[in-house]
């Protein structure tokens, strides 16, 4: 089931004898050049990738416009996300998304980041600690995704002894390199994700005309 507002894609293979990327949905205004490099035409346009394996993945791109004038948003969204809808990176539904760039703007979408990275995690912004540095046309940044069981106690029942539950949550990395592959940067968010029955898919947004970026690695 595709996304609403957005093109089903059913893991259309992009990028033939470059990077292997399959596509799960990408809204109509966004296209791919040279093989894997993402573009949107439009205001606000994305797309949700569709990695090899769905409990851990890590998806890698190059940095190829100026982010001050052309910021990105790179994280995680629900399968079933709508990244058409407008200002999707704001709603509880959205997911985790890092956004990269932005300036100080009239526009809300191009000052959303002013200040270097900032994540936003389901609805609410959160500042890196300690702050990422902004990274330059050539210089990557990859998101990482796994899934870890964990351990809580359950105590709703007085009555019985506490028992220790098990459930799945999500974890996050965030990695950047230069253009020489210097390691910048790293940003573990200690959110623990639940997992939605849908589950996590890398997503990418572009919020500017003519934004473009690069996919280097899905993996």
């Amino acid at each position: 089931q595709g996304t609403e507002g957005a093109e089903d894609k059913d893991a259309l293979v992009v990028a033939p004898g470059a990077v292997r990327v399959r596509v799960a949905a990408q809204t109509p205004n966004t296209s791919w050049s040279d093989g894997n490099v993402l573009t949107v035409s439009d205001w606000s346009g994305g797309v949700l990738l569709e990695p090899p394996y769905k409990r851990s993945f890590r998806l890698t791109v190059r940095v190829v416009d100026a982010l001050e004038e052309r910021p990105v948003f790179l994280g995680v969204a629900p399968a079933d996300a709508d990244i058409a809808q407008a200002n999707f990176f704001g709603g509880r539904s959205s997911g985790v998304l890092l956004a990269l760039g932005g300036v100080a703007s009239q526009d809300l979408i191009s000052a959303l980041s002013r200040g270097g990275p900032m994540l936003h995690a389901c609805g609410e912004k959160l500042r890196p600690e300690p702050p990422l540095p902004s990274l330059r046309p050539g210089q990557k940044i990859a998101v990482s995704y796994w899934e870890e069981e964990v351990e809580e106690h359950d105590r709703q029942r007085q009555r019985q002894q506490p028992q220790q539950k098990r459930h799945i949550v999500g974890k996050l990395c965030f990695m950047m390199w230069d253009e020489h592959g210097e390691k910048m940067g790293e940003y573990r968010p200690e959110l623990g994700l639940a997992v939605p029955k849908c589950g996590w898919r890398p997503c990418l947004l572009l919020c500017v005309p003519e934004t473009h970026i690069e996919v280097e690695e899905l993996a």
